[in-house]
């Protein structure tokens, strides 16, 4: 996979907040990736759960946007609350260390973090039966889908899934949801 040339067709296709007709995803451009977050901050949380440094910006962004009360994390943290990632200024969320099984909680706004790495050590259908145990305003992050030509056809094979009705991609992540209740789109939005 050639970086250069990636980063050639993303910027070609991305889209900002006009020409977007979806109201959701208006909103998360124009309201969620708007959210500051300091540098330090960004740095701090990508260290911790070892991703990238966007990505660390939008996990804060969506934490704050969509008022997200369990962090569920595929990678083993030595924390173990929202708070303790932010600071005071979080209520103390829960943050889940997953290996793709989740019990039936009654959280009703879920952040899924997910690195690609992982994906391949547990495999592709594993992941598909934790997807769909998921609820339907659950948002799944997916660390690095460019990290490597196997990284993107995987995520190539999650925005093709029956059970995702949203897929965005940011370039160096990717956003998915089980939204039944719209249709199923795919956004390559600029970040």
């Amino acid at each position: 996979m050639n970086r250069f040339i990636e980063i050639i067709k993303y910027s070609w296709k991305a889209k900002g907040r006009h020409g977007i007709h979806s109201p959701f995803v208006y909103e998360l451009v124009d309201q969620c990736f708007r959210i500051h977050v300091a540098k330090n901050l960004q740095k701090e949380l990508a260290s911790k759960m070892r991703i990238h440094l966007s990505t660390a910006k939008c996990i804060y962004q969506l934490i704050e946007h969509l008022n997200v009360n369990c962090l569920v994390s595929s990678k083993t943290l030595t924390i173990d609350r929202i708070s303790d990632l932010f600071g005071e200024t979080k209520v103390a969320s829960p943050i889940i260390h997953s290996d793709f099984t989740l019990q039936s909680t009654d959280l009703k706004q879920m952040l899924v973090v997910i690195s690609m790495g992982d994906i391949e050590s547990n495999g592709f259908e594993f992941l598909i039966q934790f997807i769909e145990s998921l609820k339907e305003d659950t948002i799944i992050v997916l660390d690095n889908i460019r990290r490597d030509s196997n990284s993107f056809d995987t995520w190539h094979q999650f925005i093709t899934m029956e059970q995702i009705h949203f897929s965005a991609d940011l370039f160096n992540f990717g956003l998915l949801a089980k939204r039944t209740f719209q249709e199923k789109e795919h956004f390559i939005l600029r970040y």
